[in-house]
């Protein structure tokens, strides 16, 4: 997964300065920056609905240095995508059985085991254990 990730990462970057490469240093030409920075973004926006994120969570590139921190994160979890081991740490939503999942039911993160309920606008203070919602216990793989 390392290489995959170093080779994602250079590919990445370097897609990106292609446009700076090919035109004068000292005037860089914004009319093929622009199209170039536009298809990246657009593609991190597919990527983050694929790792966990949503799609206008994008808008993290423009911080100043987290948006590279946040770029590098994303391609980490591309390079990881069969694995998918962001589910079981509880940031997103978990994977049901064929019987589906309760609607609103969320992993708490401090303790996985346990299921939240979110009505769309607040949390329930209600906590639940995994065995009581339709699917069973997440397992620890």
């Amino acid at each position: 997964m390392r290489v995959k990730f170093a080779v994602l990462l250079i590919a990445w970057f370097g897609l990106a300065a292609v446009p700076f490469a090919v035109s004068d240093p000292a005037h860089p030409d914004l009319a093929a920056v622009i199209p170039v920075a536009a298809g990246l973004v657009a593609m991190l926006a597919y990527f983050c609905t694929r790792v966990g994120y949503r799609w206008f969570d994008v808008a993290f590139v423009l911080v100043p240095v987290y948006g590279l921190c946040f770029q590098a994160k994303i391609l980490w979890r591309v390079a990881a995508l069969p694995a998918r081991y962001w589910e079981r740490l509880g940031s997103t939503h978990v994977s049901a059985s064929a019987a589906g999942p309760d609607r609103g039911w969320h992993p708490v993160p401090w303790e996985p085991d346990f299921f939240r309920y979110w009505d769309g606008r607040k949390w329930g203070k209600q906590i639940v254990p995994a065995e009581q919602l339709r699917y069973g216990p997440r397992t620890s793989s």
